[in-house]
């Protein structure tokens, strides 16, 4: 297979085109996930994600809200990255609500500077997919 590298908008274009799933992979720890968010790891290479958001589902904050979190991963300039739990969302002031949980990343080579991921009843979902 040869190595392409896509550009983010060519990711996002790629990820829009999940709108549901034929069935769900589960996580080590726990969590499913669906089609989309197995597809997106594969693109980015980054199952590392689905290990930091599944490493928080004991966290009494997590454990409170169970039927909707929003993670949002946020990459820096010098390519660390912030991962970050919320209970609510705006599109528009996505600052507007403080994090239930929030995980530094020293360093990351996802492709995307922002990346979010729904958690509905413990299956973790692309925005697309719900």
């Amino acid at each position: 297979m040869a190595n392409t590298t896509k550009t983010p908008q060519e990711i996002r274009d790629h990820l829009d085109q999940f709108i549901g799933t034929t069935q769900y992979h589960k996580h080590p720890l726990g969590l499913l996930l669906t089609d989309g968010v197995v597809a997106a790891c594969e693109l980015m290479k980054c199952w590392w994600l689905t290990d930091v958001i599944a490493s928080h589902q004991w966290d009494k904050k997590i454990k409170a809200n169970p039927s909707f979190i929003v993670w949002r991963f946020v990459k820096r300039d010098d390519d660390s990255a912030t991962v970050s739990a919320h209970s609510d969302w705006d599109d528009e002031n996505p600052k507007a609500f403080k994090a239930l949980v929030s995980q530094e990343i020293p360093f990351t080579n996802l492709p995307l500077d922002e990346f979010v991921l729904w958690q509905e009843s413990g299956v973790l979902l692309l925005r697309s997919e719900h």
